[in-house]
């Protein structure tokens, strides 16, 4: 679905490959799958439903901290998993 450059530079590659780049972190979280966009427009129209009420609730700074802290905190642990495994 991605043109190889973007998926080389963007997608989140495990500390073991040599191609790691610290942006990625944050970077793969709108990637997503390779080959289809039916998960990414999923995850998106979840966004849309759950979000809303929770960025009412805790206000657009904080809802926009804790989602960063989300996708990156989810990207370490990919990290850490990729390592120890």
């Amino acid at each position: 679905m991605f043109p190889n450059i973007v998926e080389r530079w963007f997608v989140l590659y495990s500390l073991n490959t040599g191609e790691f780049w610290p942006w990625q972190l944050l970077s793969y979280g709108f990637l997503h799958s390779r080959m289809t966009l039916s998960h990414l427009l999923f995850n998106m129209f979840a966004l849309w439903m759950f979000g809303r009420e929770m960025e009412q609730v805790m206000g657009s700074r904080r809802f926009l901290i804790f989602w960063f802290v989300c996708i990156i905190g989810a990207g370490l642990v990919q990290l850490l998993v990729s390592v120890v495994a």
